[in-house]
């Protein structure tokens, strides 16, 4: 399972997005990261759209804590 938010915007959204689920989300959720790396999947990639602009989805790994 991944815990997703889908981002469209500047750098600074995608940071945002990064800060959110790792200081926000994840925190006050039933949730913990696994052992993977977090993933951003282009829906857009820069190719189409440059890098001015992004249009991605940022992904962390996680499972249901046991221990809640």
């Amino acid at each position: 399972e991944y815990a997703t938010v889908h981002v469209k915007g500047t750098l600074e959204n995608v940071a945002q997005a990064w800060d959110f689920l790792y200081q926000d989300w994840l925190p006050e959720s039933q949730y913990i990261p696994i052992d993977y790396p977090a993933i951003e999947e282009f829906i857009k990639g820069p190719e189409e759209i440059g890098w001015e602009t992004f249009n991605l989805k940022c992904r962390i790994p996680v499972v249901k804590n046991k221990q809640l």
